[in-house]
């Protein structure tokens, strides 16, 4: 006789082999699933790690929710904590036909191979459901997986024979963000994916999850989905205080905290409470899901990089100061979007009142950290515009003087032209105590008065004044590795102007004195800084293409300050100044001048008088590339061995 305990052990075993119907798919993942990516893996899945996915997984097999979606950053769990425990709860507890589609067919095959397939390896009760791929008919097909009582079939946006399958109960959509506009041409990959549940959805059995990162406001499929969901939104309690709230980006502190981007802590927005990373897992083991909107059958949940176990708030804030200090558009759109989570505003732009903030009190005409003067001049059939920029270590830049020089610049010779000229020539007075010259400039030569910039530019070719002309064209390089040739001795530059607005725009953005930071006089006035504001980037679609183009906000506004910049920013990247032997040089020269008692100048504030330039000992102009040297001829015949 088999003895009663035996029995028991017998009956133990085959109610843990049986599924429980009524388990929650995190209670499933709690006793069944195991860790398949990551330093722990193999070890035993614990939601306690990401506590806040816990309400997301029980709305699974909430009757009421037919449909989840879930607004993320990189790096919350998504994948491994929300899909797959997905996946697993329904292959083991509930078989049916389930479809997950990725953005790309590529994308598809990459999640099968390191996803999918290390979570059934690394768990036994998934294990034994899918055949081995090795044995004949098995089933199990890279993209198409089979098990008792349904299957699994992982399909690419772009493909609509993938997504035209059969009858599909559960549908996951990963980032939706970057599914195509259409798949193939048969229309939106969303609503043909939908048209695959329509019958379980009459039975009222369906269920659509939806994940992404966002991307553009206003173009976000998951912005669009969250927005018609219950809009639920993470908050944790302040240790100090007690009070919940949202972990948004504006209450991550460094430098008001006299701390470096590396130890970037949480502020209370309430009492004023720090909190470091090593808090932030007793904060959000406290966590609530608040709902901002009316529920009607879709749970929208919205959780940001600042929430994440795996990244840590001094992580992002590098990853910020970064994309900062790289003056760089699509740095900053990565970071928001992936990194924080957050939409990338459509027409992203510059604030005037943000520029303007940077006016100071200069002790001298040119503040003591530059070394390298620039121009860019603006031309129009009335006048030239000009400014001139200092430049130091790291692109931090001054802004010297603005001036507009009135006359008709398509005539030369003529007063404007000479005018003009003289105040190129102008040594400007150093806070050290030195002259410094203007080194080099950009014009631009197609603003209606082409033939007198040509002109100009080859009456002074020895000097760096370069004629330029803006292309506007994606991706094209600030400076061009050819010029020109528009006459005798004439370069023409093409600016790649994209670029170099990017880059303008960027070091406009930065908050803190040092590296790319734009320093500006208080005189200037506030229509100066309308203009320096005066455009913004926006997404066009040009010949099926999706790029970003700088245009004005308002149509008819003046943006010569700003073009002028953009100037600048060219003759600064065609010279590629060493910082370091300019200012070297910079001191040598203070020195010097120190030895002969005092150096030269004009009294702060004011313009220089014109004077003939002496040849600057930071940068000497090089002859003209390409140009023959010339000797002097006498009549009869060559000069040297004749």
């Amino acid at each position: 006789m088999i003895g009663p305990v035996v029995k028991r052990i017998f009956r133990e075993a085959v109610e843990a082999a049986i599924p429980d119907a009524d388990l929650t798919v995190y209670s499933w993942a709690e006793r069944c699933r195991y860790v398949s990516q990551g330093p722990d893996i193999g070890s035993k899945w614990k939601t306690d790690r990401v506590p806040y996915l816990r309400e997301i997984l029980e709305c699974v097999t909430d009757p009421t929710v037919e449909e989840i979606v879930f607004w993320s950053s990189s790096r919350v769990g998504k994948t491994e904590g929300v899909l797959n425990n997905i996946i697993g709860y329904y292959m083991d507890v509930d078989p049916c036909p389930i479809m997950l589609v990725q953005p790309t067919l590529e994308a598809a095959e990459k999640y099968s191979r390191d996803r999918l397939t290390a979570m059934i390896r690394e768990t036994p009760t998934l294990r034994d459901l899918v055949e081995d791929p090795r044995a004949r008919d098995s089933g199990n097909t890279l993209l198409h997986k089979t098990f008792l009582g349904g299957h699994i079939t992982i399909v690419g946006a772009n493909s609509p024979v993938g997504l035209a399958a059969e009858d599909i109960r559960i549908l996951l959509l990963d980032e939706v963000d970057r599914f195509p506009a259409s798949a193939g041409s048969e229309g939106d990959p969303v609503a043909l994916a939908r048209v695959r549940t329509r019958n379980y959805k009459a039975a009222g059995d369906a269920l659509v999850v939806m994940t992404s990162s966002p991307t553009i406001k206003g173009q976000s499929r998951i912005e669009k989905a969250f927005n018609e969901s219950d809009q639920r939104h993470l908050y944790v309690p302040c240790l100090a205080c007690g009070e919940l709230q949202q972990i948004e980006w504006y209450t991550i502190k460094w430098t008001e905290l006299h701390r470096a981007p590396a130890d970037a802590c949480f502020q209370c927005p309430s009492c004023g409470a720090v909190a470091t990373e090593d808090d932030k897992e007793e904060m959000l083991a406290a966590y609530e899901w608040r709902a901002h909107a009316e529920f009607k059958g879709r749970a929208g949940f919205k959780a940001l990089g600042t929430y994440s176990p795996f990244m840590r708030w001094g992580e992002m804030a590098i990853e910020l100061t970064e994309a900062k200090h790289a003056r760089s558009f699509p740095l900053y759109q990565v970071w928001a979007n992936t990194t924080l989570g957050e939409l990338w505003e459509e027409g992203e732009g510059l604030d005037e009142e943000q520029a303007s903030f940077h006016r100071e009190d200069y002790a001298a005409p040119v503040p003591a950290g530059v070394v390298l003067l620039t121009f860019g001049a603006d031309t129009h059939p009335d006048r030239l515009e000009v400014e001139i920029l200092g430049w130091g270590a790291g692109d931090e830049s001054w802004s010297i003087d603005y001036r507009v020089f009135w006359g008709d610049p398509n005539q030369y010779p003529s007063a404007v032209w000479s005018e003009f000229e003289d105040y190129l020539l102008t040594g400007w007075r150093h806070e050290l105590g030195i002259t410094l010259a203007v080194s080099a400039g950009a014009i631009d030569s197609h603003g209606g008065c082409t033939d007198g910039v040509y002109k100009f530019c080859k009456a002074n070719q020895r000097r760096r004044w370069m004629p330029i002309i803006g292309a506007s064209k994606p991706g094209k390089t600030i400076v061009p590795k050819k010029y020109s040739l528009v006459g005798p001795r004439v370069k023409l530059w093409t600016v790649g102007t994209e670029a170099a607005k990017d880059k303008a725009a960027a070091a406009l953005r930065v908050e803190d004195p040092g590296a790319g930071f734009c320093h500006f006089p208080d005189t200037y006035t506030d229509d100066y800084f309308k203009q320096l504001t005066s455009e913004h980037r926006i997404r066009s679609v040009r010949l099926g293409f999706s790029v970003w183009r700088w245009v004005k906000k308002k149509a008819g506004s003046r943006n010569e300050a700003w073009d002028c910049r953009v100037y600048n920013i060219f003759t600064k990247e065609f010279l590629k100044p060493n910082y370091s032997k300019l200012r070297d040089r910079l001191l040598a020269r203070v020195e010097e001048e120190k030895k002969r008692g005092g150096g030269t100048g004009t009294p702060a504030g004011e313009l220089p008088t014109p004077r003939e330039p002496d040849t600057p000992a930071d940068t000497p102009p090089a002859a003209p590339r390409g140009v023959p040297r010339r000797f002097p001829r006498r009549r009869g015949g060559f000069v040297g061995n004749w």
